[in-house]
């Protein structure tokens, strides 16, 4: 009799461990993914010098914007709108923007077809050697390469629009 009651008591408590548990996962999950931005410190530093982008010279605009972005990265696709915005503005601006990737070029180009995006893209980029940690990160530099500045996660419509005024 008495051990039934000690195997009941222990099945409860482990469930209800169990539960909680669940609850906290679950809370973690859906507050990470509905938070407006995620934000992480970066190595990227206003005035550095960052890495030269194969097959782009920085000295041959004015400035240069160098979007890195991953074809899996839920904040990339939800900024789509803005990247084509950004091309809308590429042909009459001093400003080259460059799409940078790391993932292989045939999910490149498919992303690219798929969402009818009209930027140049630089493959096979080494995000560390740009001093980039997370995706999306935009930077901005001059036409020496040095940093102007840099925008990490999901931007605000004010961050859009202070990226627009740097390149218009």
């Amino acid at each position: 009799m008495q051990s039934a009651a000690v195997r009941r008591y222990a099945e409860i408590i482990s469930r209800t461990i169990v539960f909680v548990t669940l609850l906290v996962v679950v809370y973690v999950a859906v507050w990470t993914f509905t938070s407006r931005k995620f934000k992480t410190e970066s190595s990227l530093q206003k005035g550095n010098l960052i890495a030269r982008l194969a097959d782009y010279d920085y000295a041959d605009s004015q400035q240069t914007l160098i979007i890195a972005i991953n074809v899996e990265c839920s904040y990339c696709n939800e900024s789509l709108h803005f990247y084509h915005h950004l091309a809308g503005i590429n042909d009459h601006s001093n400003t080259q923007i460059i799409l940078t990737f790391q993932n292989s070029i045939t999910e490149i180009e498919r992303y690219m077809k798929e969402n009818q995006i009209d930027l140049d893209t630089a493959t096979g980029v080494s995000f560390s050697s740009l001093k980039i940690d997370t995706t999306p990160t935009i930077i901005l530099v001059d036409n020496k390469g040095k940093v102007i500045n840099f925008w990490i996660g999901k931007l605000s419509p004010s961050e859009e629009e202070q990226i627009v005024n740097y390149i218009s």
